[in-house]
């Protein structure tokens, strides 16, 4: 079972590859954002977040 998010990010530096199996790799870049929606709704997590650079930096909200 995968765990609910409970936080938003956005790519301050560098780029992450999102890898979902059966699906097409996505990759974020500077100013791209991921993680909860503004909604009531429960997100879980899918796949796996690599980071692409050695210096990625992102900053990370946490939900209330």
């Amino acid at each position: 079972m995968s765990l609910q998010l409970d936080s938003w990010s956005v790519i301050l530096n560098g780029s992450v590859e999102i890898l979902v199996p059966g699906e097409e790799p996505l990759t974020l870049h500077l100013g791209d954002s991921f993680g909860v929606e503004p909604t009531l709704k429960k997100m879980r997590h899918r796949g796996v977040m690599k980071t692409r650079v050695d210096d990625c930096q992102v900053i990370k909200a946490d939900q209330l």
